[in-house]
């Protein structure tokens, strides 16, 4: 039976994790936190460590990151437009008409994946998908009436807001690991 106890040692600073038979004791000083095995420090989920009364996060590297302008930034962007448009189609079907609220956390996530250049290709692609398949006659250019302008500048103030702020986070993200 391969029991595992876990014996720590705050005075010390050291911690034990013992199968039933073995002690194997960890020679470095830890800090008091979550260790098992030492052999999941390297993955982002298990990287929270105790410091003080704060959970500190090891790494920031826990989203991917893609250049600017390449094209696989280009095609993230549209594969979530197209996830975007997909749930929304599943969303519409139950008869609920929310034009841009499943964009928005797409064009987030592409942003913060991608930058500034996948998520403004992401927003310019959302508007004339919106206007042509979710807004009634559906799957045709229609004049548009003063509460589509309306929803069409508000889309665009909150995807300029959630594209800065992904920009914001990424700058911050290359200061702190300089």
């Amino acid at each position: 039976m391969a029991l595992l106890r876990c014996i720590t040692s705050l005075t010390a600073g050291e911690v034990a994790v013992t199968p039933a038979s073995t002690l194997r004791t960890l020679k470095s000083p830890v800090r008091a936190g979550f260790y098992l095995f030492r052999g999941f420090d390297s993955l982002p989920a298990f990287s929270i460590r105790f410091s003080g009364d704060n959970l500190v996060r090891n790494r920031t590297d826990y989203l991917p990151k893609l250049q600017p302008w390449s094209p696989a930034t280009f095609a993230a962007a549209i594969a979530a437009v197209a996830l975007a448009a997909t749930l929304q189609e599943i969303v519409a079907s139950f008869g609920v008409t929310p034009y841009f609220a499943g964009f928005i956390p797409a064009i987030l996530v592409v942003s913060l994946i991608g930058g500034v250049p996948a998520g403004i290709f992401a927003a310019a692609l959302t508007v004339p998908l919106v206007w042509w398949a979710f807004m009634p006659p559906h799957f045709e250019f229609n004049p548009l009436t003063a509460e589509d302008y309306d929803s069409f500048s508000t889309f665009v103030l909150v995807c300029s807001l959630v594209i800065c702020f992904s920009h914001l986070y990424r700058e911050a993200r290359v200061l702190m690991r300089k």
